[in-house]
């Protein structure tokens, strides 16, 4: 055995095999780098395309054809990528020679390598070829009520501009029932707002078509104000008053107020806010603040309270107050002839509180003979009331008969 690995031909047999297993290692890995480079080995990608439409767009309407199709793309990994990134093919649908009414077409695809296959998902589709038609349509504008704040209310919507163009198929023109502008907005509506809206077109089953409109925003404008009015504020009177009392004014700070309703009927039903006034707890002038009740269904009052002055009065009648005599010489004597009694009724009249305070005995009512003869006389009255009342006597003057003792 160690002979024969120390031949040469054991020699020559090793490196001939070396050779071969050199050769085949080399050749294999030139083979996958061209293989490689050919981009040889098939890959399948699938994407949506958009579809591209080529017909007479100044008097035509196609309708029905898909936005996007399914392609899937076959052929040489390194060539169907590139043809993906760089998206340097077209999908479309040739309407050159189209008729008028639905038919049948099929999505072609073009400038794709022709190294690369492509499937069309779907391949064919029913299309519709119509009249192009353009007309003018009267936007209505509108809006959700449940939007305004409450104690608000709308006025009629307005839009700008009032018309729209609107074109498309000639068939699908005539099914428009509605062009609506709906405003949409955040929150809620305490004021006049305008805002953009888009124009909707619908049939009379409100679906929404398919058509071109132009302008396609237009301006709505809601215009919202408060459910409010002034009213007057009066002073209802109840009960009676304390006897002797009478009122000579009761004032309000506020006439009128201005109230908000949660709605425009309630709002119609209230002509004024009433005061009750209990009379028969008034004893004295005064000023009361008072707060103003809210009626059913008024959600606010401006001003909410006023100031009440009351100003009260008095009568009150003193009876047989006695007639004071100054200046009677000590010989003579007075003898009252009318009023006999020698007195007389004072009336007062003022604010409670002084009329209150006011006693008989503190009433003074004089007559001054002294530069009076004896015989009948008829003098005037003497009366200083007291401050702040006014007042009336039942005589002004009196009747008197001055007599000198008979001499004995």
């Amino acid at each position: 055995m160690d002979k024969f690995m120390e031949s040469p031909w054991f020699l020559r047999i090793v490196a001939f095999l070396l050779a071969l297993l050199l050769y085949t290692s080399v050749n294999f890995q030139q083979d996958d780098t061209v293989q490689d480079s050919n981009g040889a080995g098939n890959n399948s990608e699938t994407l949506e395309v958009p579809v591209n439409l080529y017909y007479d767009t100044d008097n035509l309407v196609v309708t029905g054809a898909p936005e996007t199709v399914a392609v899937n793309i076959q052929g040489p990994r390194t060539i169907v990528q590139s043809a993906i990134r760089l998206k340097d093919f077209e999908v479309y649908i040739d309407l050159t020679n189209a008729e008028i009414g639905q038919q049948e077409v099929q999505i072609q695809i073009r400038n794709l390598s022709d190294k690369l296959t492509a499937t069309i998902d779907p391949t064919y589709v029913t299309v519709s070829v119509q009249e192009k038609v353009t007309r003018e349509f009267t936007v209505e504008p509108e809006f959700n009520a449940d939007l305004l704040e409450e104690g608000f209310i709308a006025g009629q919507p307005t839009v700008d501009p009032k018309t729209v163009q609107i074109t498309g198929a000639k068939d699908i023109v005539e099914q428009i029932s509605y062009v609506k502008a709906t405003i949409d907005t955040n929150g809620t509506l305490d004021n006049t707002v305008t805002r953009e809206a888009r124009v909707q077109v619908l049939d009379r089953f409100l679906n929404k078509l398919d058509v071109i409109v132009e302008p396609e925003i237009v301006d709505v404008t809601i215009p919202v104000r408060p459910i409010e009015k002034t009213v007057p504020i009066v002073i209802k009177r109840e009960g009676v008053l304390p006897e002797g009392i009478t009122v000579e004014s009761m004032t309000l700070s506020e006439e009128s107020t201005t109230i908000r309703a949660v709605s425009q009927e309630i709002l119609d039903q209230i002509n004024d806010i009433e005061i009750p006034v209990n009379m028969a707890e008034l004893t004295g002038s005064r000023e009361i603040t008072i707060p103003l009740e809210l009626p059913e269904g008024v959600l606010l009052m401006e001003p909410n309270e006023v100031t009440l002055t009351i100003t009260l009065t008095k009568e009150v009648t003193f009876t047989e107050i006695p007639i004071e005599v100054e200046g009677l010489g000590e010989n003579e004597e007075i003898e009252f002839v009318n009023p006999e009694t020698g007195s007389i009724n004072i009336s007062l009249i003022g604010s409670p509180e002084v009329i209150n305070s006011i006693e008989a005995d503190a009433l003074q009512v004089l007559i001054d003979v002294s530069t009076l003869e004896a015989g009948e006389h008829e003098v005037a009255l003497s009366f200083t009331p007291p401050e702040n009342v006014d007042w009336e006597i039942s005589e002004s003057t009196v009747q008197i008969l001055i007599q000198e003792p008979a001499e004995g």
